[in-house]
């Protein structure tokens, strides 16, 4: 069975969080969306951001598809780490009356084929219907009362990720965010994102949640959403550059997380985290194994 780093309280030890969270009491969610096709990058990112999580912190694994719900319930099976899988269709999705008053009714954002995500790609139709759910998955978590680390999977953390968030307020800000500098007109990334249930956040992401339905990228509606409603008079923390950066850096190394965005599909993915030591796993007759 693979095993990672046993719990420790001084990583994310005086991490702020909200204690009224109703969908898990007392605790700090950090959640992922995981699709068929992608459950490597799962372990992967759990195996570089484990280290660092302690007993407030809760994970939760949404499965977009019967594929990474079965390839989630087998690796928890025979792990010994600790998250909760949800399905995409037990979690509630706003209606828009609830986004905006008045509106015409949320057309489902669960209505896509989820049998080939593996084949889907940027741009792609249902590619961004899976990308328009994530913002619903937040909501609905902020709406319950919860702090939520939103963090994709094409992802890893080399530093301790709870110590950056506490050099703003404690963590107790409204939201943290980093740029995503691809290019100037990229605004922030919505790979990685820590919400705190405010008045602020709630409607960022029922903004957020509405915006989706529009031909824009999941990271467009987030920023359209930031600037409509004035995201510099709110407690809103952009976290430094050096320490959150995705795959235009050449030279992550004193990164605390590193994003693999701008690397095109699986392979070039996996081929940046390696070449920056941050792919943890190797393949055996198909399979990823921690190495």
């Amino acid at each position: 069975a693979l095993k990672v780093n046993s719990k420790d309280a001084a990583p994310c030890a005086g991490a702020y969080y909200s204690k009224s969270c109703s969908l898990y009491p007392d605790k700090l969610v950090a959640m992922v969306t995981v699709a068929d096709g992608y459950i490597d990058f799962f372990q992967n990112w759990y195996l570089t951001a484990s280290p660092y999580f302690c007993d407030s912190v809760k994970v939760v694994a949404v499965a977009e598809d019967d594929g990474s719900a079965a390839d989630l319930e087998k690796l928890k099976k025979n792990t010994s780490w600790d998250f909760d899988i949800l399905g995409h269709d037990k979690l509630e999705i706003p209606s828009a009356a609830a986004v905006q008053p008045g509106a015409a009714a949320h057309p489902s954002l669960l209505a896509a084929d989820a049998g080939h995500v593996d084949s889907w790609h940027y741009g792609q139709q249902e590619y961004i219907v899976l990308m328009a759910r994530r913002p619903a998955y937040v909501n609905n978590f902020i709406e319950a009362g919860c702090s939520v680390l939103f963090n994709d999977v094409d992802t890893a953390w080399q530093g301790n990720v709870f110590a950056e968030l506490q050099n703003f307020k404690g963590g107790a800000g409204d939201m943290y965010v980093y740029h995503d500098n691809w290019k100037p007109t990229s605004g922030f990334c919505g790979g990685f994102v820590y919400f705190n249930p405010t008045n602020f956040t709630k409607e960022v992401t029922r903004a957020w949640v509405q915006k989706t339905r529009k031909p824009v990228t999941n990271q467009g509606a987030l920023n359209e959403a930031m600037v409509e409603l004035a995201w510099k008079d709110h407690d809103v923390h952009v976290l430094p550059d050096e320490k959150f950066t995705g795959g235009w850096n050449k030279h992550p190394d004193k990164a605390v997380f590193v994003h693999a965005n701008w690397r095109g599909q699986h392979d070039g993915k996996v081929g940046y985290l390696t070449e920056h030591n941050l792919w943890k796993l190797q393949y055996s007759n198909g399979a990823a194994e921690h190495k």
